[in-house]
């Protein structure tokens, strides 16, 4: 059994932006703010905790290990570097989710914009062509087809064994990987086609 005290502030985070996802798809957007205002708080919190872990040396050579031990503040602020970005990612999903639900709960709208400064995050910690950003600015099809590769990544992602080692920066990895961001534009077929995509074969 896996402790509640294992599942840290960016895996609640994760846990409220895609609940607040999958409201918007039921046409639920005032309790979406709500979700979403609780997973940016939660990433905020962990923003702020960051700067006081310690990173973990990990390596597969007693050369890299030798110059991690040398060099130690560097190689500390270059791996908390990766999990700001990482935290910074989570934010900009809840925040482009946040922006789509306020669109619906306002006027009913169903697009939101993002500027460079929004989509920035996402391409610094997952990459220009990563399946997060393919899923938020993608056609119908590449969308469709990044969604089931992200659920087969995750499915072969080991979530059990970063519960259960405690670990919190590992913690917010998984939770940035977890994490679903809904398209630019949303119509009412979409929402049909995201809330049934992982019946498709």
């Amino acid at each position: 059994m896996v402790e509640r005290a294992h599942v840290t502030e960016p895996l609640l985070a994760a846990i409220e932006n895609n609940a607040g996802a999958a409201l918007i798809l039921m046409s639920d957007a005032s309790e979406a703010c709500s979700r979403f205002a609780r997973a940016h708080d939660l990433w905020t919190r962990s923003h702020s905790r960051i700067g006081s872990v310690e990173p973990e040396l990990v390596s597969s050579s007693a050369f890299h290990i030798r110059l991690a031990m040398q060099h130690h503040e560097t190689f500390v602020s270059a791996r908390r570097r990766r999990y700001f970005d990482l935290c910074e990612a989570g934010r900009a999903i809840v925040a482009l989710n946040s922006a789509l639900a306020a669109s619906r709960r306002s006027d009913g709208g169903d697009t939101r914009n993002a500027d460079d400064d929004m989509i920035a995050p996402l391409v610094s910690a997952f990459g220009a062509h990563s399946v997060e950003v393919r899923m938020l600015l993608g056609t119908a099809d590449e969308r469709n087809a990044a969604y089931r590769e992200k659920a087969e990544r995750l499915a072969e992602w080991p979530v059990r064994s970063y519960l259960e080692g405690g670990q919190y920066l590992a913690s917010v990895d998984l939770a940035a990987h977890m994490s679903v961001v809904l398209p630019l534009s949303l119509s009412v077929g979409d929402t049909a086609n995201e809330s049934g995509s992982g019946d498709d074969d």
